[in-house]
């Protein structure tokens, strides 16, 4: 292309002087012709006295006419060159243009491009033949292709040379050898150009090293398969029960596309069997996968490469498209010749299924880290405020005329707690206290609840009678119920029947699921509305955090998601189905205890309050100061420790005064776990209160069962700190 433009260029350099010449004769033409028209006139005027012919007309009007004539030939000369010199430089600035683009796509093409003359030097390499071969540029400009392709000999470079002129244009496949001696197999392709009157050779090398490759395993699976059914008579029936066993649908085909074969696993898949096939192109192609499919078959059966996992949308007998993946290779006869292809397909939906619902997995666990550790520091900030607000309205009587306004800021306070409490709950890190719960009785509070918020709506209980128990936290079952019922009632919002139901249920009947559920029983709640329904993209989408339907200011989008993160945090599975129009069920699955429950609750024992003193560790200074002042309103002696090293020291010398640790679970450098190991080194009954900003999560479970007292969320109340330490320290038991 670069060659074509650079002879334009030449060839409309040597066209302009042409043309300037033409013009130039004709005009010159014009000129002399006047001048001796005008001559002959003038004689016969003279010599004869003919100034007027017979009609009056006077032959020095008409002489005088020919030098205007003259000048407009003049004038068109001009137009002519001006237009031609315009012409001229529009073509050769697009022509310009032209040859960088096309040496910039030269220079930065994967291929190796190699320029040689006719006595086999390398005028020009690209950027790709110096990083393939490790030669420089430079290097290249002083070497011959002998030197760089060792299956070419000297003396035949005449000969091929010749060749390429008469044809315009040569392939083959030979090597290169790199600056370290590796040979590199390539595919060339010549083309001849001629330029300033040389001709040059311009060869773009394509490496095939994997394509040899896959050549010369084909060739060896080949040769190996032969010998083995060349010792067997049976040959022919086992290779035709390998084929015929394949759980992938295997086609075999002419090389015009006509089927001789097909095997039964593509009959389970499609529907057609060989009797409707044999000697037919296969039907199943979609009009938009044709263009590429015929792509593809061409290159396999005129190059004769294997083309491996196809991935693509094939129809089946009943119009169902399936997500395959195809794999096609061309085979020969016994005499080496091409004769058919082997085409392999294999049905990938299910995998594309759990490929979805693994990606799903994987961005919502990340979202909840993401929102674990954002309500885990909002609790802290809050930490601040609710303890200060407490510490005020401890000191104030119901009387003041703040007191009011202080007990709104911190309900307010409570609201933004129970916002976070949304967020962990969808971290999965929102599992409080787990104890036995009666799901039937659960599923009875919440709705009698509901009943009375949303009377348009029409309730309905299935309760099962020998439910199992579940182990869990009855808060936020609570909270996974109110939810589900608050998002059935917005699809309804002209009134509609909600239903519940409960029952046992195995894990048998989550085989078909996108999950892997563990062996065991489980507590099945189904929740069935006749609201609006949704389409399958709300479905996908319906348990992120923030997605909601709701128009702006509706919605925080974080109730489905809170109920997602609490059922995965206890165990358990949730599934929604929906069309549009026709309502939606969400099931949800708890593992269940071995047995039923009966009693929910335990009376709270009353303990008397005591003194003594706490040791109050946290890396947060606002934590501290709030939580050094509620416990000194207590009455207790506080000492701080804003580290784990700090906390072990004070810990190791007053180790006989200090009643009660109150430990935060995160911190840098040494964490609530390794300081809580450390003091029971020390002291082996120690009483510890386990405080963070996340909720009772699988590590701070882990200290609880190592021996920790109890756990505390942030934020908390003056009220709901007092009761965490009574529940620790029951006897009145006072050091001093």
């Amino acid at each position: 292309m670069q060659a074509k433009l650079k002879g334009a260029i030449m060839l409309m350099q040597e066209e302009t002087p042409n043309r300037i010449r033409k013009d130039l004769l004709i005009v010159a033409l014009s000129v002399i012709g006047s001048t001796i028209l005008a001559a002959v006139f003038d004689f016969f005027e003279t010599f004869h006295g003919l100034s007027r012919n017979s009609e009056g007309f006077e032959l020095d009007d008409f002489v005088l006419s020919f030098p205007f004539f003259a000048a407009i030939g003049l004038s068109w000369f001009a137009y002519r060159r001006l237009r031609d010199a315009k012409m001229e430089i529009l073509f050769r600035k697009h022509a310009e243009e032209s040859l960088r683009f096309t040496q910039f796509a030269v220079d930065h093409s994967a291929d190796m491009n190699f320029w040689m003359d006719n006595e086999a030097r390398l005028v020009y390499v690209n950027q790709a033949a110096c990083d393939t071969l490790g030669y420089s540029k430079e290097e290249f400009l002083r070497m011959t292709l002998h030197d760089v392709d060792p299956e070419f000999p000297k003396e035949e470079w005449e000969e091929c040379w010749q060749d390429l002129k008469r044809k315009g244009e040569n392939f083959k496949e030979s090597v290169k050898r790199s600056k370290d001696g590796t040979l590199i197999p390539v595919e060339i392709r010549g083309n001849y150009v001629e330029f300033e009157g040389k001709g040059y050779n311009c060869a773009v090398a394509r490496d095939i090293t994997e394509r040899k490759k896959q050549e010369q395993a084909l060739r060896d699976s080949e040769e190996k398969y032969k010998s083995l059914f060349a010792d067997s008579k049976q040959a022919e029936e086992v290779y035709r029960s390998l084929i015929h066993s394949s759980a992938d649908a295997i086609v075999i085909t002419d090389l015009s596309l006509k089927v001789s074969y097909i095997s039964p696993s593509f009959t389970q898949i499609f529907g057609w069997n060989l009797e409707e096939l044999e000697g037919k192109n296969l039907p199943y192609i979609p009009e938009s996968e044709k263009d590429r499919t015929n792509s593809i078959f061409r290159e396999v059966i005129e190059y004769g490469t294997p083309y491996h996992g196809f991935e693509t949308n094939r129809y089946t007998k009943s119009d169902q498209l399936v997500e395959v993946s195809i794999s096609i290779s061309r085979f020969n006869d016994h005499k080496g010749e091409p004769t058919g292809l082997l085409i392999i397909i294999r049905d990938i939906s299910e995998n594309k299924k759990l490929e979805f619902q693994v990606q799903k997995a994987q961005r919502m666990e990340a979202i909840g880290t993401l929102a674990g550790g954002m309500a885990h520091d909002f609790n802290n900030l809050m930490m601040g405020m609710l303890g200060n607000i407490s510490l005020i309205l401890y000191d104030l009587d119901e009387s003041h005329p703040h007191y009011q306004k202080l007990k709104n800021i911190e309900k307010q306070i409570e609201s933004g707690t129970e916002l976070t409490g949304q967020l962990l709950g969808y971290a999965r890190k929102g599992k409080y206290e787990s104890r036995p719960v009666n799901l039937n009785t659960v599923v009875q509070d919440t709705l009698l609840i509901f009943n009375r918020m949303r009377k348009e709506i029409r309730t309905h209980l299935e309760l099962s009678g020998d439910i199992f128990g579940i182990e869990a936290d009855h808060g936020q079952i609570e909270q996974v119920l109110m939810n589900l019922y608050a998002n059935s009632a917005d699809a309804m919002p002209n009134g509609g029947n909600l239903t519940v139901k409960t029952g046992n249920a195995s894990h048998q009947i989550m085989d078909n699921k996108a999950y892997n559920p563990k062996h065991g029983n489980y507590v099945l709640i189904e929740i069935i509305d006749t609201g609006s329904g949704m389409d399958e993209q709300t479905i996908s989408r319906i348990f992120d955090p923030f997605f909601t339907t709701k128009e702006m200011g509706r919605g925080t989008g974080l109730g489905l998601a809170s109920v997602y993160g609490i059922v995965k945090g206890h165990g358990g599975y949730i599934d929604v189905t929906s069309e549009k129009g026709k309502g939606s069920t969400f099931s949800i699955y708890l593992p269940a205890m071995d047995s039923t429950v009966r009693k929910l609750f335990e009376e709270p024992k009353h303990i008397d309050p005591m003194t003594g003193t706490v040791l109050l560790v946290d890396d947060d200074e606002a934590v501290i100061d709030v939580g050094v002042q509620m416990l000194q309103k207590f009455g207790f002696n506080v000492l701080s420790a804003s580290n784990g090293g700090e906390a072990l020291e004070i810990f190791e010398r007053k180790r006989d005064e200090i009643l009660l640790v109150i430990l935060d679970l995160i911190m840098p450098d040494m964490g609530g776990g390794e300081v809580f190991d450390r003091l029971k080194e020390i002291a082996p009954g120690v009483n510890v209160l386990l405080s963070s900003g996340y909720s009772l999560d699988s590590k701070a479970k882990d200290i609880l069962n190592r021996g920790c007292s109890g756990f505390i969320q942030k934020p908390f109340n003056m009220n709901q700190l007092m009761d965490k330490i009574l529940e620790i320290l029951p006897s009145p038991i006072t050091r001093t």
